[in-house]
């Protein structure tokens, strides 16, 4: 299954950034959060994001959050912030979903001033 993402970071990141960011989520590690056997900048959710670039629409798989355009942060399934604090909208408890209500609420007190956003495509 796939699951969109949205990594924020301070500056534009290396993907060996991301990697650091993402392995503690691996699925060979004992996480009950989220977890990835596989994970691609973009993916089947690449050049979602619209940004304004020289006075033309560009869409991307990341920018800065003050160049985008109609963006919205609760639009996906997970958010990893710049403090590398991790949202999901359900976990699973080892028997069942846990459907986090608050997901929407959480995300949207997260400070995007000067923070890169990137869409991450992740497979389980």
């Amino acid at each position: 299954m796939h699951f969109k993402g949205h990594i924020i970071t301070k500056k534009l990141p290396t993907e060996s950034e991301l990697s650091n960011i993402l392995e503690k989520y691996r699925e060979n590690f004992d996480t009950k959060e989220f977890a990835w056997d596989w994970w691609q900048i973009g993916g089947r959710y690449g050049s979602k994001i619209k940004i304004n670039f020289n006075h033309k629409v560009l869409y991307v798989d990341g920018g800065y959050f003050k160049d985008m355009i109609d963006f919205k942060i609760d639009d996906c399934y997970v958010v990893i912030d710049d403090e590398e604090n991790l949202y999901v909208r359900e976990s699973w408890n080892g028997e069942d979903w846990i459907k986090h209500e608050d997901f929407e609420d959480k995300i949207k007190n997260i400070d995007l001033t000067d923070k890169f956003i990137t869409i991450i495509d992740f497979h389980d």
